[in-house]
């Protein structure tokens, strides 16, 4: 995170807290207290190693474009979600370097695993139907809310319940 951070411009001290906030920040205790949910820790530090690549230079090389393959397919056989690896790298290289097309095309061919693993996903489910999630709107809830939920309101639930003003306070701390 911290490489990351100084990577995109930022001075020491911001990448120091912000490697400091990502280590404490308590979003998911779940790798902690239930050791099966070691896919989040293993897909955020192949998603953070994803964005390393693509910050580094403006021009990918070759062996970025390799890479960067690789570890998309790493991300998606961890965690499902993995399937954001497309959009996170073009997001990461175009806040570092700006609009640059070849990062479009790289961003391209990430999406294109995202949906080839979608499609095997698919035959897959014509064959057994507990391969295939259901296509009701309940899973797409979930990623959102999961996803970016915590990014607005970081707070365990029974924090919340216990302190219910703390649902006001939080949000607004962290946009001041």
């Amino acid at each position: 995170v911290a490489t990351l951070a100084l990577w995109l411009g930022k001075p020491v001290r911001t990448a120091t807290f912000a490697a400091a906030l990502f280590l404490v920040w308590p979003i998911a205790v779940e790798p902690v207290v239930w050791p099966s949910a070691i896919f989040d820790v293993q897909l955020t530090m192949f998603a953070l190693i994803l964005c390393l690549v693509v910050v580094k230079r403006q021009e990918l090389r070759r062996r970025d474009y390799v890479l960067c393959l690789v570890l998309t397919v790493l991300m998606i056989g961890t965690k499902e979600t993995g399937v954001i690896a497309g959009p996170l790298a073009l997001l990461a290289h175009w806040t570092r370097w700006g609009y640059n097309l070849r990062a479009l095309g790289m961003a391209t061919m990430l999406g294109g695993v995202a949906v080839g693993y979608a499609l095997v996903r698919s035959l897959a489910g014509r064959v057994d139907s507990r391969l295939t999630p259901s296509l009701d709107s309940e899973p797409v809830v979930r990623l959102f809310t999961h996803s970016f939920g915590v990014l607005f309101l970081p707070l365990h639930d029974v924090v919340l319940k216990a302190f219910p003003p703390v649902a006001l306070f939080v949000p607004i701390a962290l946009i001041v």
